[in-house]
């Protein structure tokens, strides 16, 4: 198919020797199908597209009935988020007629664990919270926005994470369909006690985390806490507005998004405390199953430490089904696996994010290693198959290690640059800067702060130890994320690009990387079409080196 043909060309690291991957086409066909179903709607004419391809694969010949199952799968995707897509329509509408009204109505919340309580100068504190369900005066599930709720007490009674309370709701103003803000006070809400769910597993690791949190506290300011504990457990709400933004102009926000770079790194430090202890490669593999779940309901469920997580396990437990592992492959079946469970993730930010990052390091990195290394004087090793490589001197490594990190940094920021366009209207150019930096002691931070949380339990003194370098080290990044936005031009403003501007956007890039990968392979090809060692971006024993019998 020419969906999977061409996916397959572009994220091939031996170009020209490509692997057979049928999953691509079929994700390519479910994203697609998604995409067009949740922002369109037509759910009884999916239908009947998927019903007629249903048939067409039944009666064809065998040749074309791939590309008729292909096509059911897309519109069997588009008819399922369709679905989301007219009930969603249904409550917003609803929603709107209230906003519009500024009218005050019956709303049934049960508190998130985003829950927190913030000071103000004047009129005292009240709580922030988001909502895991809401239901409308008529029973309707509210679906496809999230609701943040701001609740005000004169007496400070606010309600708890796992509590459901039935508050007179009113939507502010300045609301966005896909985030709406209301108001709500205590005098008028009621708590709702035989509803609550403060003994279901996901409060119950609520729990578990806030005392880890606590433990990231000792020693060290609230303020300074704030930021390992958000880095570490996901703990975003409590992040201040201004800091926030900040990060975000600087674009080292992610740093604050459990993604793949916390994942790895608490994967990397249990599988290095597993073989320090001789567990041997096959347990440590197992091992990492209920640490890496456990880890994702601890953070809430993200969806980039979805992404990250269910990726690592595909990637891991390869070889146990007898697969070769593979990025590209367990990137696509994890986008397949979270579109099938949550459509509405199709246009959620921080999975559209984290897809589209991973994404554009298998893309390009190799690339702009391969141009770096050429620019720095640096060729990359050529070894014979079947020997280990040479040593290095220590200046090519080096300024080979400086080009895999400007690689890394420049593919995730133009992966994510039309996306940026979209959702925030602005880029931040010193971001290429600072992210050759930052994610380095981003290491650091984390892997001390997961010590620091367990060492809490037994020795609170090496703990206080721990949270204080790690309060140095951030310290030290926030200083320099606030001297990098002094300068001119730090963070280039644009207006909110159109969806049809992203989509072409990122079109014509791939159009470009599969046009300049087939050059660089017909030219390998001329040059020496019996070594395929030519079409690899990385020397072959380096290859091999990679895909011995390692968790990653």
């Amino acid at each position: 198919m020419a969906m999977s043909s061409f996916s397959t060309q572009l994220f091939d690291p031996q170009i020209g020797f490509n692997r057979h991957r049928p999953l691509f086409g079929w994700t390519m066909a479910l994203v697609f199908g998604t995409g067009l179903g949740y922002f369109f709607g037509g759910a009884w004419g999916w239908l009947l597209v998927a019903t007629v391809a249903i048939v067409l694969a039944w009666r064809t010949k065998s040749e074309s009935v791939s590309t008729f199952l292909c096509l059911a799968c897309l519109a069997l995707a588009g008819w399922r988020a369709a679905l989301l897509h007219d009930r969603n329509s249904e409550v917003l509408g609803q929603l709107k007629a209230y906003q519009d009204a500024a009218e005050v109505f019956d709303l049934k919340v049960t508190v998130s664990n985003d829950r927190q309580v913030i000071q103000r100068k004047r009129g005292g504190p009240y709580c922030r919270f988001s909502a895991d369900d809401a239901w409308l005066p008529d029973g309707t599930e509210v679906h496809g926005t999230n609701l943040l709720i701001y609740y005000y007490d004169r007496e400070g009674r606010f309600p708890k994470t796992g509590e459901t309370w039935l508050l007179k709701a009113k939507l502010r103003a300045n609301s966005h369909p896909r985030r709406m803000s209301l108001s709500a006070r205590g005098e008028t809400a009621q708590h709702l006690p035989q509803e609550d769910r403060l003994s279901s597993v996901e409060y119950v690791l609520a729990q578990f985390r806030n005392r880890l949190a606590n433990h990231l506290a000792l020693g060290v300011s609230e303020e300074e806490a704030v930021l390992t504990q958000t880095m570490v457990l996901g703990t975003r709400a409590r992040l201040p507005y201004a800091l926030r933004q900040r990060y975000a102009d600087a674009g080292i926000a992610h740093i604050f998004a459990i993604s793949g770079l916390h994942v790895g790194i608490i994967a990397g430090l249990l599988v290095w405390l597993l073989a320090w202890a001789g567990v041997r490669l096959r347990m440590r593999i197992w091992l990492l199953l209920p640490t890496l779940l456990g880890y994702l309901l601890l953070t809430g469920v993200p969806p980039s430490a979805t992404r990250a997580c269910l990726m690592a396990l595909m990637y891991c437990f390869a070889p146990s089904l007898l697969r070769r592992p593979d990025g590209p492959s367990a990137l696509f079946v994890t986008a397949a696996l979270v579109l099938v469970i949550e459509p509405g993730w199709i246009a959620n930010a921080g999975a559209l994010l984290s897809f589209c990052v991973m994404g554009g390091l298998f893309l390009f990195t190799k690339p702009f290693v391969y141009f770096l290394n050429r620019f720095l004087g640096s060729p990359l090793q050529r070894t014979p198959l079947g020997e280990m490589p040479l040593a290095r001197p220590w200046h090519v490594a080096l300024r080979q290690y400086v080009a895999l990190l400007i690689a890394l940094s420049c593919a995730a920021w133009l992966a994510v640059l039309p996306l940026c366009l979209f959702f925030f209207g602005r880029v931040s150019l010193v971001g290429l800067l600072l992210n050759l930096i930052v994610p380095s002691v981003t290491m650091i931070v984390v892997w001390t702060a997961c010590l620091s949380a367990f060492c809490g339990f037994l020795l609170p003194m090496l703990s206080e130890m721990m949270n204080r370098f790690n309060a140095f080290l951030l310290s030290a990044v926030d200083t320099l994320a606030h001297k990098a936005l002094e300068v001119p031009g730090a963070v280039y403003e644009l207006e909110h690009q159109p969806g049809v501007t992203v989509a072409l956007l990122m079109g014509v890039g791939l159009i470009i990387l599969g046009l300049w990968l087939s050059m660089h392979e017909r030219r390998c090809r001329q040059a020496d079409p019996l070594d395929p060692e030519n079409f690899n971006f990385f020397p072959r024993a380096v290859s091999e080196f990679t895909q011995r019998e390692t968790p990653f």
